[in-house]
């Protein structure tokens, strides 16, 4: 069973891996900023978007949401890091709560959908983050996903 663990900005940078083997980083930030500063070093898969949901879109001109695409970057990540032995996924947005609480809950939907601790733990979720990946899942499974099918 896959181990997904929630950071912020602030404590993906303080953390200290005694063993790295077995993990990879999701890291989760704002288009115009870096990415955070890390101690350690393993697989990686950086994506940058806004802490948006559609109906907040016509407000802010200039901001920009999940896209299917970073969906399918996702869920490509996970599936080839576990084909190569990873088991347990640091993610991380700036501050722990909204991108990556729903990128876990989205990819626990997937790969664990009989654990309901996600819910319980992350219930403060971006739900389009969440149902994005979710419903890009089923179209890769069904062949129409932009590249790799499952």
């Amino acid at each position: 069973m896959l181990q997904f663990s929630i950071y912020g900005r602030r404590t993906i940078g303080e953390l200290e891996l005694a063993n790295s083997d077995g993990i990879a980083w999701i890291s989760i930030h704002d288009p115009n900023d870096p990415i955070a500063e890390v101690r350690f070093e393993v697989p990686t898969l950086e994506l940058k978007f806004h802490d948006l949901e559609p109906q907040h879109l016509q407000f802010m001109d200039e901001y920009t949401m999940m896209t299917p695409d970073q969906a399918e970057e996702v869920i490509e990540f996970v599936i080839k890091q576990t084909s190569n032995g990873i088991s347990h996924f640091l993610v991380n947005c700036d501050m722990g709560w909204s991108r990556s609480s729903g990128t876990i809950v989205g990819l626990s939907n997937i790969f664990n959908w009989r654990d309901p601790e996600p819910w319980e733990r992350y219930s403060f979720f971006n739900p389009y983050v969440r149902n994005l990946i979710i419903t890009t899942y089923h179209k890769m499974r069904n062949g129409n996903g932009r590249g790799s099918t499952l």
